[in-house]
């Protein structure tokens, strides 16, 4: 029986995924939202789709053995440590955990709950608004009876979600970041970041340094962030910009 590039290749693949789960590694939870993992696998798709033609065989499962793989780190974007470091920054004196499991996935809590989270402010998925008429207070602090003010953001100004309560598939409570809309690439032409940019009223001291992309998609500077009840904002469901395919 002749084995085929593509055998060869999927075992590889399954030889390689039996590895990662027998390795030993250090737990640092954070759940990945299935938007998330449902966008990244759309484009990868139709990269991989669009690359058959004129492929032989061998390029074809060479392709395929790029896809999966691709498609496995999409749904665990960003650092465990650097993701806990980040919620533990976001709720000082609560107790923030993050595990990477078997199959590469990130888990997270937060005070013993279930928490999805992650460090990307790029992708089309994490975009949200502010909708709450008056604006809406950041806290410096995960449980509501314990944050204090750390900015107040105006009605419409744009959002990173980095993290999430859910209940029942309804957001409860989430860390976000208010981003420029200057530094958005899916903002061009795009009516949902129209008079997004409101004015940041600071509750506390700042560095007095303009709040910037930077080359590895990381923020820095004076970005205003923090916790926020979920009735007060809305996520972009269906991306920043829902032509997108979810990169």
């Amino acid at each position: 029986m002749s084995v085929t590039p593509l055998d060869l290749t999927l075992q590889m693949y399954s030889s390689r995924q039996k590895v990662a789960q027998e390795r030993s590694v250090k737990t640092t939870f954070i759940s990945i939202s299935p938007s998330v993992i449902v966008g990244c696998a759309k484009d990868h798709a139709r990269r991989f789709l669009s690359r058959q033609r004129g492929s032989d065989a061998c390029a074809q499962a060479l392709s395929l053995a790029v896809l999966l793989t691709a498609t496995v780190a999409c749904a665990a974007p960003g650092d465990t440590h650097a993701v806990q470091a980040m919620l533990q920054a976001s709720s000082p004196g609560s107790a923030a955990t993050c595990t990477l499991d078997p199959q590469g996935n990130t888990l997270c809590t937060l005070d013993g709950t279930q928490i999805d989270a992650g460090d990307d402010c790029t992708s089309n998925m994490v975009f949200g608004a502010v909708t709450a008429d008056q604006g809406v207070t950041l806290e410096d602090n995960f449980k509501p009876s314990a944050g204090k003010p750390v900015a107040h953001l105006g009605v419409n100004q744009l959002l990173c979600l980095r993290a999430a309560q859910r209940k029942g598939g309804v957001l409860v409570r989430a860390l976000v970041m208010a981003i420029p809309t200057r530094t958005v690439k899916l903002c061009k032409d795009n009516e949902l970041c129209k008079d997004a940019d409101s004015t940041i009223e600071w509750k506390r001291p700042t560095t007095g340094i303009l709040c910037t992309l930077e080359p590895d998609g990381h923020y820095t500077g004076d970005c205003a962030s923090g916790w926020v009840d979920g009735n007060d904002i809305e996520e972009y469901s269906m991306g920043l910009k829902p032509e997108d395919t979810g990169a």
